[in-house]
């Protein structure tokens, strides 16, 4: 089960463009975002409603660079994807992303000093660059370059708590399309999507669980058809699916991680109420936010 995660992740952290960044629409004018920076967050939140896309970008990560091409769906919901110079998968994939957890701007502003720049054009097209950096060592830093009329993001990059580059994802070529009026109805808006305030929605709402101990930030959400088994964790912007399973008699608990690119995997094995629990965190965090999330998680896996 942990291989067929790793793999899923692998796909959703390589179209980190595609996700959209979860931000609620409504801005209080009590705190450190100003009111350009929460329009182009807006933007960006709204893009994936808005705007079709396809292209082919190149991704960057521990040392190779491999060229994916890539077509959003109208809803945004799934992707196809291609790489097209990978012996990892030259077949198309289909990869369908979740939404991102809604969130203030104001609300990350506490846990990001958010700031606003006029960047570089990327794919021939101009941007506007939003530089999030953590005010803690519990999650990365992430800049990306966005599109200035449709907000669609163009570019990302992920730094590390060193400041290091881990992962580059930057458009070569790219074609945005607007969504017609009629395909952008309020029925297939995010809000109503993320809300599910319609036709047996209650089904499609984020089951989010309580879990203490979590970085601060972070919230937990049962990892659809794996109920029991996995959370998708996040802070909005951080974000890892931990996976807990029994651990073997004959391994003895203990630690393990590693880094490729932008994102960590890490395990540890732990007896909790008489059971020994494997529990494997797998995401865009620091090893601190990684390890802290495994001793939250592990109590949450032991009373299942």
């Amino acid at each position: 089960m942990t291989s067929v995660f790793q793999s899923a992740h692998r796909l959703a952290t390589a179209f980190f463009i595609f996700i959209g960044l979860g931000f609620s629409h409504s801005v209080s004018a009590q705190c450190d975002v100003d009111a350009d920076t929460a329009n182009v967050i807006q933007k960006l939140q709204q893009s994936r409603d808005r705007y079709a896309v396809s292209g082919t970008f190149l991704r960057e990560s521990a040392g190779a660079r491999d060229f994916v091409s890539v077509t959003r769906d109208i809803d945004g919901a799934a992707s196809k994807a291609q790489f097209v110079n990978s012996a990892a998968s030259n077949s198309e994939q289909m990869l369908s992303l979740p939404g991102g957890r809604v969130l203030d701007p104001c609300e990350v502003a506490e846990l990001y000093a958010v700031s606003l720049t006029r960047g570089p054009k990327v794919a021939g097209k101009a941007t506007q660059v939003l530089q999030f950096r953590p005010r803690d060592t519990l999650r990365l830093g992430h800049v990306l370059a966005l599109e200035e009329e449709s907000g669609v993001i163009l570019r990302s990059d992920t730094i590390s708590e060193k400041g290091e580059l881990l992962e580059r994802h930057e458009f070569a070529t790219l074609t945005i399309s607007k969504i017609s009026a009629s395909a952008n109805s309020p029925s297939t808006d995010a809000s109503v999507r993320t809300e599910g305030a319609v036709n047996g929605a209650q089904e499609e709402r984020p089951r989010y669980v309580k879990v203490p101990g979590l970085p601060d930030g972070y919230r937990a959400k049962l990892a659809r058809g794996y109920e029991g088994r996995a959370l998708f964790v996040s802070d909005g912007i951080a974000a890892a699916t931990v996976i807990f399973e029994p651990l073997p008699s004959t391994v003895k608990p203990g630690e393990g991680a590693v880094r490729r690119g932008a994102t960590l995997t890490y395990t540890r094995g732990s007896l909790v109420s008489g059971q020994n629990i494997l529990v494997t965190v797998i995401g865009e965090v620091p090893l601190a936010a990684a390890r802290v999330i495994a001793d939250a998680v592990k109590l949450t896996a032991g009373q299942r």
